[in-house]
């Protein structure tokens, strides 16, 4: 496997509509993998499904970098998985406590959490050039330095930010070196994909594992215990018949709380 260097070429940028769209175009015009769009804030800043992600400007870090795993495209669905991974990893590189590392964990299919709130969110999307040439570019949010008032008043007990949470300030540049040297030790686990590696540093770390979920997808909602992962990545619950329902996407994910 030839090395990827992430970072060698890093397109900086004030406050833009998304970085995710700046490296669209960048791809379209050759630039190669392991390139990385960086900007100040984003004013449409994208999440799943069509949401956007509050990225106000000198707040966190939000940037999208180009990957190009190999293997079969229909297992590119662990991408997601796999950065959540390295993200969580450039954290605790700084924040080495573990009292945290038992709060700072990962909700399917791409959010990180502390504390039962949204600390960071992942974006994969697959693009493909007019040369046949495919990859994934991967947006990441990490909410580093906003105080409970910084955000929306509707997301004000649904967010946090590494330093409302641990009063550890990190700048962006600080997790972005860390990032790079997270990506680079483990992007063989995308060449081919090992799925098998990443599920299972994955769920040593999963939000809410053993706990029932009700999840909402398409026109149905479905409920039961959160058991795993399938074999493309997708949340394997266990419903009340001991059923396994395997989802590949959510509309809407919640814990279920015993009355």
């Amino acid at each position: 496997m030839a090395k990827v260097t992430f970072g060698k070429t890093i397109i900086r940028l004030g406050t833009v509509t998304s970085t995710q769209d700046i490296l669209k175009e960048s791809f379209h015009q050759g630039v190669a993998e392991g390139a990385i769009a960086i900007a100040d804030g984003q004013t449409l800043g994208k999440g799943r499904q069509g949401r956007t992600w509050d990225s106000a400007a000198g707040k966190g870090l939000w940037l999208s970098t180009l990957i190009e795993p190999s293997g079969p495209e229909a297992l590119w669905t662990w991408v997601p998985l796999w950065a959540g991974i390295i993200v969580r990893d450039s954290i605790l590189q700084f924040i080495p406590d573990k009292q945290i590392s038992r709060v700072l964990l990962l909700k399917w299919p791409n959010d990180l959490y502390i504390e039962d709130r949204k600390l960071g969110g992942i974006l994969a999307e697959k693009v493909q050039h007019k040369s046949g040439r495919s990859a994934v570019i991967v947006g990441i949010g990490l909410n580093l330095k906003q105080q409970r008032d910084d955000f929306p008043p509707h997301l004000r007990n649904r967010a946090a930010s590494l330093t409302e949470r641990t009063h550890v300030e990190i700048q962006p540049e600080q997790i972005l070196e860390n990032l790079i040297e997270q990506a680079e030790q483990n992007v063989h686990l995308l060449k081919p994909i090992d799925t098998k590696a990443i599920e299972k540093a994955w769920m040593t770390s999963a939000w809410g594992l053993g706990e029932q979920f009700q999840v909402i997808s398409g026109d149905k909602v479905y409920e039961g215990r959160f058991i795993g992962l399938g074999p493309h990545g997708e949340m394997c619950l266990e419903d009340s018949a001991g059923k396994v329902i395997h989802l590949a996407s959510s509309d809407g994910i919640s814990k279920v709380t015993s009355q």
